[in-house]
């Protein structure tokens, strides 16, 4: 049986960009609304302190230039301080925060403190800093989406962050191949929060067409079948939810009934590194790149 999800620590990683400015408004309206704790870092990419990283070059770097590596080390570290005090000051006066500068690889250094810390829940936006950040997920949040084995929320790519009310709707994305009781469950745990309505998508694709929403009477079956599986493991684990199963892409059938069903949060499953991942798990950069809301990874 699944264990109930519950946050009570939220670790937000923030660069000061414009878009985790966006982000931290919600991240502390939500902290303060489930009256989480929330940690702050800021990682600063020091690349002596980079596990494996150029270490035979620093090996080889005289005694003064790394000296003055160190030095301005110090220096990035103190305004990194300031700024990181000023940020929490200003987006998180009236919640339970703990901020700190860290040194590394920005996503080793990201998820070993997300570990340290047992944080429940990492929120970072989906866009990155370069200059393709309109249609690429993040580096940074792609690399933590991709490693990290706790859960992870990301904002909407496809338009700006709305401000941050309680979730009335949770839609639950699961792979037609692969039921999961245990995503189900914690999909339930995550709609309980707020006492949302919950609705399970599947998406069934057709080989050669990516249409939302044909109509294939060949799928006619398999439609029929996965949604009477999904309606069984409904009433077997007492879970109450709504289910859509539908023919097209993942990203865009999921996308789709988010928007219609005006959802606030899209819940997708956690892949694990040893384990061939599912379908709905490999369209996970799909499902956000389109989400017209936030999405969770569980």
């Amino acid at each position: 049986m699944s264990t109930p999800f519950r946050i009570r620590q939220i670790l937000f990683p923030t660069d000061f960009s414009t878009s985790s400015e966006a982000a931290a408004q919600y991240v502390a309206r939500f902290a303060k609304e489930i009256a989480a704790r929330v940690s702050l870092v800021h990682v600063l990419a020091w690349l002596p302190a980079w596990r494996g990283a150029s270490e035979s070059y620093y090996s080889n770097l005289e005694a003064k230039a790394l000296r003055d590596l160190e030095a301005q080390q110090a220096v990035d570290e103190e305004a990194a301080c300031i700024a990181l005090a000023a940020f929490k000051e200003r987006y998180f006066p009236d919640v339970e925060t703990v901020a700190c500068i860290k040194s590394g690889g920005v996503t080793d250094s990201i998820i070993e403190h997300a570990t340290d810390i047992g944080a429940d829940l990492v929120m970072m936006p989906t866009r990155g800093l370069g200059p393709l950040r309109r249609f690429l997920i993040g580096s940074t949040t792609a690399k933590v989406l991709h490693d990290l084995q706790r859960p992870l929320w990301t904002t909407p790519h496809v338009k700006e962050l709305e401000q941050f009310s309680p979730w009335q709707h949770v839609v639950c994305a699961m792979d037609y191949r692969t039921l999961t009781p245990d995503l189900l469950l914690r999909a339930k745990g995550v709609a309980e929060i707020f006492g949302s309505r919950l609705t399970v998508v599947s998406a069934i694709p057709f080989a050669g067409r990516t249409a939302v929403h044909t109509d294939h009477a060949s799928i006619h079956p398999l439609k029929r079948e996965v949604t009477a599986s999904i309606k069984a493991m409904l009433s077997e684990l007492n879970v109450q939810a709504g289910v859509e199963v539908l023919e097209g892409s993942a990203g865009e059938i999921v996308s789709e009934e988010a928007a219609l069903e005006d959802a606030d949060l899209i819940v997708i499953g956690q892949g694990h590194l040893d384990k061939p991942m599912g379908h709905l798990r490999t369209h996970a950069y799909e499902i956000i790149w389109n989400a017209p809301c936030p999405v969770l990874k569980i």
